[in-house]
């Protein structure tokens, strides 16, 4: 399979591109900097897979996990409403996307209907389900688009 990386920072391209290498696949995956699917768009691509896991943790609950002493607040910080950069995506995958994409999005624990809002407003959906995690916390959202 051929890969399109995207990020919007460089620190977490170069941590992308070393793991790359480590595991033998840097000759299969195209890093890209951008926001969201920016740089997809500006080089005309039609991926039939997108997968995102975008900050989505409201700002409130931040400094009592751990996972920021690890982690920089941009990939972790989902903003004031949490699904604010989903919905950019969604905006973003509707311009891009052929029908029968499939996209997976991470979410946060009980997000999911909203996030399923969000994507049935942006998108022409053939189907659209929110996944769980093992300890049955809304973790996914998978969209399948569907004809305009």
């Amino acid at each position: 399979a051929a890969v399109i990386a995207a990020d919007i920072s460089p620190e977490a391209l170069a941590v992308a591109r070393a793991n790359a290498r480590q595991h033998g696949v840097s000759g299969r995956i195209t890093f890209l900097q951008g926001d969201l699917l920016e740089p997809l768009i500006a080089r005309g691509l039609r991926p039939g897979l997108i997968m995102a896991n975008l900050p989505y943790i409201p700002e409130g609950e931040l400094p009592a996990l751990a996972v920021t002493r690890f982690e920089p607040r941009l990939a972790l910080a989902g903003g004031p409403a949490c699904l604010d950069l989903m919905r950019r995506l969604l905006e973003q995958a509707a311009a891009l996307c052929a029908p029968d994409a499939l996209l997976l999005l991470e979410i946060g624990a009980g997000q999911g209907e909203a996030a399923l809002a969000a994507a049935r407003e942006r998108l022409p959906l053939r189907e659209a389900a929110v996944l769980r995690d093992y300890a049955g916390h809304d973790r996914i959202v998978r969209l399948i688009t569907g004809r305009r």
